[in-house]
């Protein structure tokens, strides 16, 4: 109810249990900052941002010239990911019940530098695999980026997208795996990148100043429920952090590369299958190789601001996750307190779902409330 309620005022709050606060009372010093670096993050501060690495100007300058202009400055992040409804009982599936709450979007972006971020979310129909009403969020993130950038707009935008895994994308025989894993991947990533294109071409509509606006648009589905798994040849010990591999253990009809950014505490190093699925040349802005995206995924891992050690998904893509998830416990709270549902109409109605979202929508700008 309290998440509810900061969802409604835009107050952000921060629960501590009576333990944790006499901890820190108690001077633990790990207690402490975990809570006050939480506490930073929630309120727009920066806690870490990233540099190219300085041991590539020694191997390559050119590169490392190239990577300083444009990896991380004006360059965009977007995580993109799906929140659906947990799996139905036994009874509920015997007497036919159907699935009451629909599927929630999260989406998490930069503002200006990969330290500093936010998100929005907003619901869709239920179970639906594919993003929709994505055009109005676009052009609602664009705006929080230059409203907190100087009035710049990004000359590049790199987007994670949370993909599915092989067993859900597998729809055929194993002799046409291949091919229909592909054209679910592409014609997803068609539909939900020509929104995207909607939200640029709606700018350049409306805004004089930004009718020659073309940022370059990258995207790569991010595949983490896979059954891959990595480590050294002969044994049992886990690959280190940062492990990519893009010719072994790829598809070689796809730029793809499988990384395991993270450090493996448990067991084998389980990786991210990542598939470059977009890669539209913008007016503004570069394209980045493989290599780069590679480099650029494994940096944005270790900017989380309270754990110290790298996440398995660039963090864009685990903060979209949480603010779905966020969004959807928000939900369930309003059903539990008597929300009508319905919003005086029907599930069929075409703009149902925009409406439920704006119900729900936040007052949040430039800081991470879900965190």
């Amino acid at each position: 109810m309290v998440k509810k309620l900061e969802q409604e005022m835009g107050v952000v709050t921060q629960l501590i249990f009576r333990g944790t606060a006499m901890d820190i009372i108690g001077n633990n010093r790990v207690k402490r900052y975990n809570v006050i670096a939480k506490m930073n993050q929630k309120l727009g501060g920066v806690v870490v941002n990233l540099e190219v690495p300085p041991a590539l100007k020694q191997t390559d300058p050119d590169a490392h010239k190239k990577a300083e202009s444009d990896w991380f400055r004006s360059r965009m992040f977007i995580g993109l990911s799906l929140s659906h409804a947990g799996p139905q009982s036994y009874a509920d599936r015997v007497v036919g019940e159907t699935v009451k709450e629909p599927s929630c979007v999260g989406m998490a972006f930069t503002l200006g530098q990969p330290g500093r971020r936010t998100a929005l979310s907003w619901f869709i129909e239920k179970r639906r695999p594919i993003i929709d009403d994505l055009t109005r969020h676009i052009i609602r993130a664009l705006d929080l980026y230059a409203e907190t950038n100087k009035n710049k707009m990004p000359s590049s935008i790199l987007i994670f997208r949370k993909g599915m895994s092989e067993g859900e994308l597998k729809k055929g025989t194993l002799n046409t795996w291949n091919k229909c894993e592909m054209r679910t991947l592409l014609f997803r990533a068609a539909y939900e990148m020509k929104q995207i294109n909607e939200a640029l071409e709606q700018i350049r509509l409306e805004r004089k100043e930004l009718r020659e606006y073309r940022p370059t648009l990258q995207c790569l589905v991010c595949m983490s429920n896979t059954p891959d798994r990595l480590f050294y040849k002969g044994g049992s010990e886990n690959v280190p952090a940062g492990t990519v591999l893009e010719k072994e253990a790829t598809n070689p009809d796809r730029v793809e590369f499988v990384i395991a950014p993270h450090i493996a505490i448990k067991g084998t190093a389980k990786p991210v299958r990542c598939t470059l699925v977009c890669d539209q040349r913008g007016r503004d802005g570069r394209r980045l190789s493989l290599p780069e995206l590679e480099s650029v995924y494994h940096s944005l891992c270790y900017i989380h601001g309270i754990a110290g050690s790298p996440t398995r998904l660039p963090v864009p893509l685990s903060d979209s996750e949480k603010a779905a998830e966020r969004q959807m416990n928000n939900y369930k709270e309003a059903l539990n307190n008597g929300f009508d549902i319905t919003l005086n109409g029907t599930f069929m109605e075409a703009n149902y779902y925009p409406r439920l979202s704006d119900s729900f929508a936040h007052k949040f700008k430039n800081n991470q409330y879900y965190a």
